[in-house]
């Protein structure tokens, strides 16, 4: 068997199994599951499954499932807020919340990222490499900011206009 493929009845498959069929049985079972708020225990995709959720195949399926879920019907379903239980279908302003809140990870992911381009000593690197380096942190940067400035601006909007006293 060549690497990265599977066979499956005699039928190969080039990357792997093919997650649909298992992604569609799901989202029949979520029917009428996925209400807003609504915490989905890991039990109920264990099941209509017939795997573990610490398999590697289990999460490669959810992730599908995910995706077409906030793909196909804006259902966005979440698994920190629901502390381990299963995964919490979020509101419409949890899911703006939920993004914002990914937002602020990326922006400081950049930063990181640019501090530690930036540390690498000049002594071990070539021309080419510090060339690199420097075009990467003078880049990064400026990521960093326009984040640090749409953070901002978002956060203007949220705040109601103060009305002033006549």
């Amino acid at each position: 068997m060549r690497p990265r493929e599977a066979v499956v009845e005699e039928k190969r498959f080039p990357i792997g199994l093919p997650i649909g069929p298992q992604v569609d049985q799901v989202l029949r079972v979520l029917g009428a599951l996925a209400r807003d708020g609504s915490v989905i225990p890991h039990e109920v995709f264990e099941k209509a499954l017939d795997l573990d959720r610490g398999e590697a195949r289990y999460r490669t399926i959810m992730t599908g499932v995910r995706r077409r879920l906030l793909r196909e019907q804006n259902v966005y379903l979440e698994g920190r807020s629901a502390g381990g239980r299963g995964f919490r279908v979020l509101t419409a302003a949890q899911m703006i919340e939920h993004g914002l809140l990914r937002v602020s990870r990326a922006r400081r992911q950049v930063g990181r990222s640019r501090i530690l381009i930036g540390a690498a000593p000049d002594q071990e690197l070539t021309s080419i490499e510090r060339a690199v380096r420097d075009h990467a942190v003078f880049q990064y940067a400026l990521v960093e900011g326009a984040f640090s400035t749409a953070q901002r601006q978002v956060a203007a909007c949220a705040r109601p206009t103060p009305l002033l006293p006549r």
